[in-house]
């Protein structure tokens, strides 16, 4: 019997509902292979990436403590290695071709002498040893510590390689995106890299400066999603729960730091701060618990130092506090509409410099900073530079804080609704006041990098172009005798800024600074019916404002003045004359472009391999760590 017509027809849109359902198939299973192969793909390159970084032909590792069980004197040997100097460089594009041991060992080693506690202090130095020796250092973080240490890599014989630095910050931020971000599978390591990247962004210049802002944001949402702003969990050993607290507290800091500036804002609140402050520098070496549980609150309610037991990390984070409030009132104007004038000893200037006078008697050095190394700061005979750079640097804020309060064309511009109100007294003081603290910020890390102290922070460049405009602005009716110490500070100053110009790009030195002595007028005993054009003005913010002028490359700077559309600007054989006293043949022996492009090229012979700089009479080694006797 012959199927029907209606059945034949059924038959064949069922073969043929069969043959697409079967291409279907084919397809799907196509596109799960190909998604297989991408998946190895990621799988094998992850593999490779750890492979290389830890590299399989190193045949052991031993680690040698000194005689005192420090872990923080902990140093990897290697056998079977090749000399750092035998290395072949490597001919290709790849990133990873360089990131192998040694070369990860000696990064380390450089980090934790020139990066850490300078002033950010993320990681435990003993802990973080042991887990490179195990393989557990994550591959992200490992090259955010790369791209941060290369800078002061130049012993290593292989950096010619330019730009590598920020294809490994690259990578490890590609890394954390892909793998870590997108996931929600977040952890401490994750926050200590964004905060490395977020650093190196900030001081490479206009083209990575924006960036910089999304990772220190992203860095403090995270640490505040894992409730670092409290006080760690008890269950955790205790130099767990110190890294907690000083990663928060870095944070904290480069938050406080990079908003020395208009328009960028702090993004932590100190009301959300409720962990104590960090404890001593020995009691975290030797993992032991804290012993002070003192609170930023303490310091910022009742106007006291709290007890820190000794711990100069927590006294920056005490000088980084009053930072952010220096920064909120004179730079970014958050009470310009107060009627309460700056002279009133209620006024929140008063309040701040009340801060900075508890702070005086455990930040500033009562004693020489020689003794005091030698009976403080040294082990066997070296610079202990992690315990000391701390001490050096809530110094330079403590001195800063005051420079920006009383800043002459700041404390010009907070005063334009006081005009006939103003105490002549009170403006001959607060130069005397913004002098005497800008002398002394520089000075003080002039007399540290005399005996040793490795003065390498990026911030210090803002730190010394506040002190440098404010020495520009001796007063018209100032005696010759103050003239010509604000002209040798001056000289020291900006020889200084040539040295940091060799390992930070963002480091305007004397251009910007050149040009702040026609603002002379603003350091007058009455402000009234002066006037700066609009240039002029903007050229002094730009000067003051950390991320305005760290976000120019060395030509924007250096153009910056060029364009301006003030004709009477002087040049710089002007600036050479308003201070006749400085000796320009010091500024000899950097590369750093804006000096060479502002001086001439033929005034400078770089000589980076020693990293010595001819002061006078008196030679100083940038990287001398040891520990000299007076005389």
């Amino acid at each position: 019997m012959r199927p029907s017509r209606q059945c034949a027809d059924e038959l064949t849109c069922c073969d043929v509902g069969q043959d697409d359902l079967s291409k279907t198939f084919v397809s799907l299973k196509e596109d799960i292979s190909q998604l297989q192969v991408q998946i190895q793909g990621i799988v094998e390159c992850q593999q490779q990436m750890l492979a290389l970084l830890f590299s399989q032909n190193r045949e052991r590792t031993i680690y040698a403590s000194s005689s005192d069980g420090s872990l923080g004197s902990e140093r990897q040997c290697f056998s079977g290695e090749k000399a750092g100097s035998e290395w072949e460089q490597p001919s290709g594009e790849s990133l990873l071709q360089f990131i192998q041991f040694p070369l990860i060992d000696q990064l380390v080693d450089i980090y934790f002498e020139h990066c850490h506690n300078r002033p950010y202090s993320f990681f435990h130095e003993g802990n973080f040893r042991r887990s490179l020796a195990r393989q557990a250092v994550p591959a992200y973080l490992l090259l955010a510590m790369v791209a941060t240490t290369l800078r002061f890599s130049e012993g290593l014989g292989w950096t010619e390689q330019r730009g590598f630095d920020a294809k490994a910050a690259t990578s490890s931020w590609k890394l954390i995106g892909a793998s870590y971000l997108d996931k929600g599978n977040n952890n401490i390591h994750v926050v200590q890299a964004l905060a490395l990247l977020s650093i190196f962004d900030f001081t490479a210049g206009k083209a990575r400066h924006g960036s910089a802002w999304i990772k220190i944001g992203i860095a403090i949402r995270l640490a505040q999603d894992m409730k670092l702003m409290l006080q760690p969990p008890t269950q955790l050993p205790p130099e767990s729960q110190e890294e907690r607290r000083r990663v928060f507290w870095s944070l904290y800091i480069l938050d406080r730091l990079a908003s020395c500036g208009r328009g960028h804002p702090a993004t932590i609140l100190e009301s959300t701060c409720q962990l104590s402050l960090p404890c001593d520098e020995q009691s975290w070496r030797n993992r032991m618990p804290a012993k002070s549980a003192a609170t930023l609150k303490q310091f910022s309610a009742s106007r006291s130092l709290p007890p820190v037991e000794n711990s100069p990390f927590a006294l920056v984070v005490l000088c980084a506090s009053v930072l952010g409030r220096a920064a909120q009132l004179m730079l970014q104007g958050v009470d310009d509409n107060d009627i309460v004038p700056p002279w009133d000893n209620r006024s929140n200037l008063a309040a701040i410099q009340s801060n900075l006078i508890c702070l005086e008697p455990s930040v500033v050095l009562q004693r020489p900073l020689q003794q005091l190394i030698r009976e403080e700061f040294s082990v066997h005979g070296r610079i202990d530079q992690t315990a000391l750079g701390p001490l050096v640097f809530s110094n330079t804020l403590f001195h800063l804080c005051y420079c920006i309060l009383y800043q002459p064309f700041l404390l010009k511009n907070k005063l334009k609704n006081f005009q006939g109100q103003i105490p002549s007294s009170f403006l001959s003081r607060s130069f005397e006041t913004a002098y005497e603290h800008a002398k002394q910020l520089v000075l003080q890390i002039d007399a540290a990098q005399a005996v040793g102290c490795n003065a390498f922070i990026a911030f210090y460049s803002y730190a010394a172009v506040v002190a440098g405009s404010i020495l520009a602005l001796c007063p018209y009716d100032a005696s010759e005798n103050l003239r010509a110490e604000a002209n040798n500070v001056q000289q020291t100053n900006v020889a200084f800024l040539v040295r940091l110009g060799h390992w930070w790009n963002h480091t305007p030195t004397a251009k910007l600074i050149s040009e702040s002595h026609k603002f002379s007028a603003s350091t007058r005993s009455t402000l009234e019916h002066i006037t700066f054009s609009t240039d002029d003005e903007e050229l002094m913010w730009t000067l003051l404002d950390y991320n305005a002028w760290s976000s120019m490359d060395p030509d924007g700077v250096r153009v910056f003045g060029e364009n301006q559309a003030n004709d009477s600007w002087p040049d710089m054989n002007d600036f050479c004359d308003t201070f006749p006293h400085l000796d320009w043949e010091i500024l000899q022996g950097t590369g750093t472009p804006l000096l060479s492009q502002t001086f001439g090229a033929d005034q400078f012979s770089a000589n980076s391999s020693t990293g010595q700089v001819n002061l006078g009479t008196r030679t100083r080694s940038e990287t001398n760590g040891t520990v000299q006797e007076d005389g």
